[in-house]
């Protein structure tokens, strides 16, 4: 939270991951937010992810958010609504 409020060394998320030159690397993949949260491209999203991280998709299904967090609750925190 506090690298994308600019609390830290590089003040903006876009600084922070500038800083790393991912440009430069060449195992590096793209995403951008709305591939993500955009139903509609959330498909062509895993299949990004699954041919750069070679691993086939499972499902194309997300678990519910209180699924996750009985999981692993470091990736995620229990909603607060």
């Amino acid at each position: 939270m506090d690298i994308a409020a600019g609390r830290c060394r590089f003040r903006t998320w876009s600084n922070h991951v500038l800083s790393w030159s991912p440009w430069k690397r060449e195992k590096t993949l793209w995403l951008n937010d709305e591939e993500l949260v955009d139903e509609s491209a959330f498909p062509e999203a895993l299949d990004k992810i699954s041919r750069f991280i070679e691993i086939p998709v499972v499902t194309d299904k997300l678990p519910l958010r209180e699924q996750i967090v009985n999981e692993d609750g470091r990736w995620a925190r229990a909603s607060n609504v």
